[in-house]
């Protein structure tokens, strides 16, 4: 059975009050160039002016199995057209804060890997955009990464 929570928090049922819910996937691929703080943006284009975020989905993947890859990732929210990489890291707000050197994932590996962040947070106002940003911890290697938001507009 499907349940609903209002505005004041209470559960009701949904055969009390039908609603159909409408989700889609928008994504992009993250390119990290090869090189120690290197850096790789991608943002979605302009959403609806009132999204639910329903969820997250990022795939990491290594040109070269085996090889050591990682760095710091970034989950960002933002409704301004960047025109230079740096106004997303300073201008956007973090989706998800972790705790740690910085408040962005640290991730390391020698393979593949997929994370998923069920995260149900509405969004108002003009031109939703969601962002990745991700800065390289390997000298020598590039890789690249696959982000994905479940949205539901309206």
């Amino acid at each position: 059975m499907v349940h609903i929570v209002n505005s004041s928090q209470q559960i009701t049922h949904a055969v009390l009050s039908p609603q159909s819910i409408h989700s889609r996937s928008v994504g992009f691929e993250v390119i990290v160039p090869a090189g120690l703080g290197e850096t790789g943006i991608g943002f979605t284009p302009p959403l609806a002016d009132s999204l639910r975020l329903l969820g997250v989905d990022l795939w990491m993947f290594d040109f070269d199995p085996g090889v050591l890859i990682g760095g710091f990732i970034s989950i960002r929210h933002g409704n301004t057209e960047p025109t230079i990489d740096t106004e997303i890291s300073v201008n956007w707000d973090m989706v998800m804060q972790f705790s740690g050197i910085k408040p962005m994932m640290r991730w390391v590996d020698s393979q593949s890997s997929h994370f998923h962040w069920n995260m149900n947070q509405l969004w108002t106002g003009p031109g939703q955009r969601f962002a990745c940003e991700i800065n390289n911890f390997s000298a020598t290697d590039s890789w690249s990464a696959w982000v994905f938001f479940e949205i539901s507009e309206g």
